[in-house]
């Protein structure tokens, strides 16, 4: 189990790294708690985390990217995974936000770009970001399971949730790619988990999604 953890945890590196549409911006990351009394999320992880939760957390933490260009709320219990995902630095150098809950099996990382980039227009970011990763070759039967548009309910900016469901080493995974149009810049959130648990982690992600504040 661990193994196939490990291996997780690869993919999402790699398939993170074929979203990116251009240059991303490295700050330090920064986690603070909306209460004094509630606890940091820990930085240590079992060895052999179990899945066996349906319960959708509470958003209680407050994650910044150090700049305050992006914030997002996530559970208490969550964890910084920099240095986590990708021994190359590769993923710590392109995506400021990484957090994530090894127990549940559940990621989540984000960078932004300057609207002023490639792109023009919040279809296309959307677009390529989907077809950098299901176009990958890293994963095999990948499916589409379509394209919805959101309006975020604490920036009222505009989104894009695709969802792909696909197999990597045998392993069902449920990748979901949220595009989201800033005043200033594009926003992406990479997410993860198993498909067993889709219906649990769609609600999770959509509502640390539906939580972010940025420019």
């Amino acid at each position: 189990m661990h193994i196939r953890k490990m291996s997780a945890f690869a993919l999402a590196a790699v398939l993170a790294l074929t979203a990116l549409s251009g240059c991303g911006k490295k700050t330090d990351t920064e986690i603070t708690t909306v209460q004094a009394e509630e606890s940091l999320p820990a930085k240590a992880v079992s060895a052999d985390p179990v899945d066996t939760s349906e319960e959708i957390p509470e958003l209680t933490v407050i994650v910044t990217d150090g700049t305050g260009t992006e914030q997002v709320s996530v559970p208490a219990n969550w964890q910084y995974m920099s240095g986590k995902l990708d021994p190359s630095g590769n993923v710590d150098a392109n995506f400021p936000i990484m957090v994530g809950d090894q127990r549940t099996n559940v990621y989540v990382i984000s960078n932004y770009e300057s609207r002023q980039g490639a792109v023009s227009t919040l279809d296309d970011y959307s677009n390529v970001l989907v077809n950098g990763v299901s176009g990958s070759g890293v994963l095999t039967n990948v499916q589409n399971m379509g394209t919805e548009t959101m309006v975020l309910e604490a920036s009222h900016f505009a989104a894009k949730r695709t969802i792909l469901y696909a197999d990597y080493e045998g392993m069902p995974i449920e990748y979901i790619i949220y595009a989201v149009e800033g005043i200033s810049n594009y926003y992406q959130f990479n997410c993860w988990g198993y498909q067993d648990k889709a219906q649990r982690n769609e609600e999770l992600f959509d509502n640390i999604v539906n939580a972010f504040t940025g420019i």
